[in-house]
């Protein structure tokens, strides 16, 4: 039995792999999985961002983390514009497609309206960087779709949030019987975390273009973040967002009736 980690990038897993790898309680290739202790759930072994939920061997079990789809797209927009710098010393230069979406958008903001443009060259061209400007993908796309995550539900460890995390650590640790004194890395070039001197203001107009557009995404995280509050992951939800979480999952589900009895008629 093997508990992996589904890395799903900017979401706060480079901090988790460096603090599990640097402690000894982790491994990435199969050879050295037997130095690595056990924990309920077997020995961790880490992946790279090409490991996907459905590459899940049977059996097996996995936790990964999520994060806020607009949050995310800015901390890789940036990330991805300076090559990695901040973490990996420039090791991941742009590719050349890379290359052509930042020669056009020099900032979050340029690309997040150009998504709504009412120039269809311009839109076009803004959709086609999304799909290739590094980490700016769906993180549906290492998950799947709710019902896909809901399939696996049993083997499903922990789902953190990158918004909680040090919080979350907390509760993994336990969870996975780890060394309380392991820590996550501060050193920002170990977290992967950018220069917080970067502007990462985003008008009004540009956030809901990003919604509309991750709008899949935000449907995986309200799924996810019900998970986490019936499991008691992460801090307290208060009251008042849990209920309207339901009211939303009840006008989900009127919608879904009705559309499924005017497709019958």
């Amino acid at each position: 039995m093997t508990l992996h980690f589904v890395h799903i990038g900017k979401t706060g897993g480079t901090a988790i792999k460096n603090a599990l790898r640097d402690a000894g309680l982790a491994y990435w290739r199969d050879h050295k999985r037997h130095a690595v202790p056990e924990t309920p759930y077997g020995r961790i072994k880490l992946h790279h961002h090409r490991f996907r939920l459905h590459d899940l061997p049977d059996g097996d079990h996995v936790f990964f983390c999520v994060r806020d789809p607009v949050s995310r797209f800015v901390s890789a927009f940036y990330s991805r514009r300076s090559q990695g710098r901040e973490a990996y010393s420039g090791r991941f230069p742009w590719s050349p497609d890379e290359e052509r979406a930042f020669e056009r958008f020099s900032t979050p903001q340029q690309l997040a309206l150009a998504l709504s443009a009412d120039d269809a060259d311009e839109r076009e061209f803004a959709e086609w960087s999304m799909g290739r400007i590094r980490h700016l993908g769906f993180q549906r796309h290492y998950t799947g779709p709710p019902d896909h995550v809901r399939a696996r539900l049993s083997r499903i460890v922990y789902v953190a949030r990158q918004e909680t995390l040090n919080s979350d650590w907390e509760q993994l640790k336990a969870l996975l019987e780890l060394p309380a004194d392991i820590e996550l890395p501060t050193d920002p070039a170990r977290a992967h975390r950018r220069d917080a001197s970067e502007d990462d203001s985003l008008n009004r107009a540009a956030v809901q273009s990003l919604r509309r557009w991750y709008a899949r995404d935000y449907g995986l995280l309200t799924f996810l973040d019900d998970l986490r509050a019936e499991r008691g992951w992460g801090p307290p939800v208060p009251r008042r967002v849990l209920a309207m979480r339901k009211a939303r999952r009840g006008a989900g589900r009127a919608r879904r009736r009705l559309k499924d009895v005017a497709g019958r008629g």
